[in-house]
């Protein structure tokens, strides 16, 4: 039985509302919370705005094209494979990305790097 049940029974036996929440030990916040059912935040776009930088147009690129363009900036040697500095790099192309999709972008597409092993420093006795 939750305690939520448990407070509405108390409450059908006659005791007030903030006598049965403290008998129970909820808030009226916990009590009268409805849960929506679905997960919080924004859904996620499956487009991303480009602005040419000849004609300083905006147009909305797939995000498959993205992906083609972060798999050509990992196979250049000299540039790093962080999602934080290709981000930086596919703004200045002209790109209207942050580093969370591209992040996400990269996972999807098992583009990240495993991440790097801490060495545990041994300990001097």
């Amino acid at each position: 039985m939750e305690k939520t049940e448990i407070v509405r029974d108390f409450m059908a036996q006659g005791y007030k509302r903030d006598e049965s929440l403290r008998a129970v030990g909820l808030t009226k916040n916990q009590f009268y919370y409805k849960p929506k059912g679905t997960k919080p935040g924004k859904c996620k776009t499956e487009l991303t705005r480009w602005r040419d930088p000849q004609t300083k147009l905006s147009h909305q690129i797939a995000n498959t094209e993205v992906v083609k363009e972060i798999v050509e900036l990992k196979l250049d040697p000299d540039h790093a494979n962080w999602y934080r500095l290709i981000t930086f790099t596919m703004q200045i192309r002209g790109y209207y990305i942050n580093h969370k999709k591209v992040y996400r972008l990269m996972f999807e597409s098992l583009l990240l790097d495993e991440p790097a092993k801490k060495t545990r420093q041994e300990e001097i006795l």
